[in-house]
């Protein structure tokens, strides 16, 4: 009779995501310019408000993207979006940032007209609606 070694490591389990470590989304109608970031790859941006759809809008150097999640951020929240598939659609991790302000306290959001964070600006506010 034989006998059977087997070497090697057992199958790993599935990896999950560690919690607080990001959220799944997706760039609707990305610019083609995002299209060709690396795999990996990481953007920053500050979350603006929200589309008539639902979406996040996220202000980043690539311009105003529309972010499929179901994750809920606050307007002014500084994002990373960690590039995951590129194609048709762009799947992307989202990763909430913790702006800490000089001395280690949470940062404030800017104000309303204000650049969110160097190097990117927040949406201008909406005028106001004419009285009837």
């Amino acid at each position: 009779m034989s006998e059977i070694l087997l070497t090697g490591s057992p199958p790993s389990p599935p990896q999950q995501q560690a919690p607080g470590s990001g959220a799944p989304g997706r760039v609707t109608d990305p610019p083609a310019s995002l299209l060709r970031l690396a795999q990996g790859s990481l953007l920053h941006g500050v979350v603006t408000g929200q589309a008539q759809g639902g979406q996040l809008l996220v202000q980043t150097e690539q311009g105003l993207l529309q972010v499929a999640t179901k994750l809920p951020l606050p307007v002014g929240r500084e994002v990373a979006l960690q590039i995951r598939a590129a194609g048709s659609q762009l799947h992307i991790t989202i990763l909430p940032l913790e702006a800490t302000a000089p001395g280690g306290t949470p940062a404030a959001p800017p104000a309303p007209g204000q650049p969110a964070a160097p190097g990117t600006t927040a949406q201008p506010p909406l005028p106001a609606a004419a009285p009837a």
